[in-house]
């Protein structure tokens, strides 16, 4: 696992772009939409998987490699809860989605 090291939020503006149609011109205009995400610093981690391996022996018993797969399996797990993940506070949801955060109301 990596160590947390801080948090910050970011304001991303974006303009819709204007449709236009073969002889009718444009159908609507450009609109601004503002969105925060919400993003998270972690340490550098030094070791794949593959490279940990070749620094420690692998699993090799039966209850060894149960041990190590059930452990693996619940970083995976904690991984997918932060990158699909939905709270819903007071009326508003946020979705987490791995890379920021969307607010509906």
């Amino acid at each position: 696992m990596v160590r947390y090291l801080g948090d910050y939020e970011h304001p991303e503006i974006t303009t819709s772009s204007t449709r236009q149609e073969p002889g009718i011109g444009a159908t609507e205009e450009p609109k601004d939409s503002c969105k925060t995400t919400q993003n998270i610093l972690l340490e550098y981690g030094e070791f794949d998987l593959d490279e940990f391996f070749a620094e420690r022996l692998p699993p090799v018993l039966r209850n060894e490699v149960e041990d190590f797969w059930t452990a693996l399996f619940q970083v995976a797990n904690a991984v997918d809860g932060i990158h699909n993940l939905t709270i819903t506070t007071d009326g508003m949801t946020r979705e987490y989605h791995g890379y920021g955060a969307v607010h509906t109301f």
